[in-house]
């Protein structure tokens, strides 16, 4: 199968235009695809090189394993991606002589194949989808977990990152288009309280419908680059995924 793919980021207010937190990749096969999106704490001294870290490390359990992934429990996952990013980013932080403390981020992520899907999150980003059917709202698999308070978060890179990691899987459908959603662009695109989505979300599911993945990355890139920095100081990353006819 083919896929298309668009992954749109801006820098929040906060940070200098060189600096943003968020870091999001992807991995593209016949067989599968998967993408994946990090948010380093801001409160971490070292929240970019972590995002980095985690992403690309997620990347090489997929590597690895493929679609063996489908063949693990959820504890047998949450045992395998919480031990080996947290391995990463406590060697990171070993050779830099500081702590995990300063790699504190999270993860979201989407493994597809033409038949399944298993979507993945620790902390505040969200992963779902938005049938191409206008009439059909677009759907939420992960939502954002928030620690204990409202302003607290659970990262990969903690002792205890197992227990929160929250786990879905189903069948993947080639009429929608599925997406990430870092917690900046969370708060841009949808209502926690009402649990639906902006209708820009539909918008830029449509361009990558409808055009080129290249020219519709640039569409979003440019609309978020617009609208997002009036809603919110934070790093936002937006990535989308889709089977492409």
């Amino acid at each position: 199968m083919k896929w298309k793919i668009s992954t749109s980021k801006v820098t929040g207010t906060v940070h200098d235009s060189d600096m943003c937190q968020d870091y999001c990749t992807h991995l593209l096969t016949d067989d599968y695809a998967f993408i994946v999106a990090c948010d380093g704490a801001s409160s971490a001294s070292r929240a970019a090189e972590a995002s980095k870290i985690a992403a690309a490390t997620m990347c090489m359990i997929v590597e690895n394993c493929s679609s063996r992934l489908f063949d693990m429990d959820d504890d047998e996952l949450r045992t395998l991606i919480a031990g080996t990013i947290h391995t990463a980013l406590d060697d990171a932080a070993k050779a830099a002589g500081c702590t995990t403390d300063d790699y504190l981020t999270t993860l979201v992520a989407l493994f597809c194949t033409p038949g399944q899907y298993l979507a993945i999150n620790i902390g505040d980003g969200l992963a779902g989808f938005i049938p191409d059917d206008v009439g059909l709202a677009a759907q939420t698999l992960l939502a954002p977990v928030n620690g204990r308070y409202a302003n607290s978060c659970y990262f990969i890179s903690q002792d205890d990152a197992a227990s929160h990691i929250a786990i879905a899987r189903g069948k993947f459908c080639t009429e929608a288009t599925y997406f990430l959603m870092t917690d900046g662009t969370v708060h841009c695109l949808y209502n926690k309280a009402e649990q639906t989505y902006a209708p820009a979300l539909r918008a830029y599911s449509g361009w990558l419908l409808k055009y080129a993945y290249n020219k519709a990355q640039s569409a979003v890139t440019r609309s978020i680059k617009t609208l997002f920095p009036q809603l919110t100081p934070d790093d936002c990353t937006l990535v989308m995924l889709r089977a492409d006819k």
